[in-house]
């Protein structure tokens, strides 16, 4: 049976047209702790939808913790978040975090224990390598296993590994209603049911109200409100000359217009308009922020500076171009660090 995770990274989804494309889903839900701010921002929307067309779902916590005292934090981020729901797949525990291989499997144990006590079936999420090599003392749960093998949107060399609830086969998918590129997706060797696995109520569905019109925030999975986007906007505006009704509101909304004037002005060694203050703001930023110690204030572009967005690119996943445009934008502007 074929299931899809997806996680707010996958943009807008229509998941009437998705409905007829697969047999499950497994939501992100949030990574790390107990924080409202690490709640994946689709979550409840996704979740939501996926109830009242009755798409069999489940959700992925991605865990950071380092310590296994760290994990009830994250246990309670997941419960907190699914409370409500009722899930017809597993809740899995994510473990792929360099830095925690030496504690992944006891901290998989005591996440599922307490999970497990809440009512719900639960499992562990890894490649095949992580888990034969940090977590193979674990087999009595559902063990959704990754490996691409050459990654080309198709299944081919199954992991080697017995009594797989599914197989995470690619990273590169595609199916109708989702509009990003690339697309995970995997094989199920489970019953997917419609009957719940937990006692939890299913929420009250009420009569949809109107919704106020937020088209002003452009696309949602990646609006930020902060001071980061404050600071930004004013670079922008000194940096590219911007006068009058060009002038982006330095209202810390990094909503459609702002969202499209990273579009249309990116920030690279190629660039053709001198502004010498909005590479000083990215300089800024990749120095205080997100430690990049050896770039200095200077408002020229550098190869040294491309370097350092190249790096900054790679540690999120990102494409590694050195140009600084809407996506490394957003990242730039969203203060989380890797």
């Amino acid at each position: 049976m074929k299931i899809i995770d997806v996680s707010h990274h996958n943009g807008n989804i229509d998941w009437q047209t998705v409905k007829g494309n697969v047999d499950g889903v497994i939501l992100h839900c949030g990574y790390g702790q107990d924080l409202e701010k690490k709640d994946d921002p689709r979550f409840r929307e996704w979740a939501t939808e996926c109830t009242i067309l009755g798409i069999p779902f489940g959700v992925y916590l991605y865990s950071y913790a380092k310590s296994v005292d760290r994990i009830e934090g994250e246990a309670k981020h997941t419960l907190r978040l699914i409370k409500g729901y009722n899930l017809s797949l597993p809740v899995f525990f994510d473990s792929e975090e360099p830095g925690t291989e030496s504690v992944a499997q006891a901290c998989a144990l005591k996440y599922m224990e307490i999970i497990k006590a809440a009512g719900y079936t639960v499992g562990i999420y890894a490649s095949e390598s992580w888990y034969k090599s940090y977590m193979s003392g674990i087999k009595d749960c559902p063990l959704w296993i990754a490996k691409y093998g050459i990654n080309d949107g198709q299944p081919h060399v199954k992991p080697s590994i017995d009594g797989m609830w599914g197989w995470q086969y690619t990273s590169t998918g595609t199916v109708p209603g989702i509009e990003a590129g690339s697309l995970d997706i995997s094989e199920c060797y489970s019953n997917v049911t419609s009957t719940p696995q937990n006692a939890a109520p299913s929420p009250t569905l009420v009569t949809p109200v109107p919704t106020p019109d937020e088209s002003w925030k452009g696309d949602k999975s990646i609006y930020l409100e902060n001071d980061y986007v404050e600071s930004w906007q004013h670079a922008m505006n000194v940096g590219f000359d911007l006068e009058g009704a060009d002038r982006l509101s330095c209202d810390r909304k990094w909503g459609r217009d702002s969202q499209a004037f990273a579009s249309a002005h990116n920030l690279w060694s190629g660039q053709i308009h001198n502004c010498p203050t909005a590479i000083r703001w990215l300089r800024t930023m990749l120095r205080e922020v997100y430690g990049f110690n050896k770039l200095d204030d200077i408002g020229e572009w550098t190869d040294y500076l491309t370097e350092c967005v190249k790096v900054f690119q790679r540690n999120r996943g990102l494409t590694v171009d050195g140009i600084v445009g809407k996506i490394t934008t957003y990242w730039l502007l969203s203060g989380e660090k890797k």
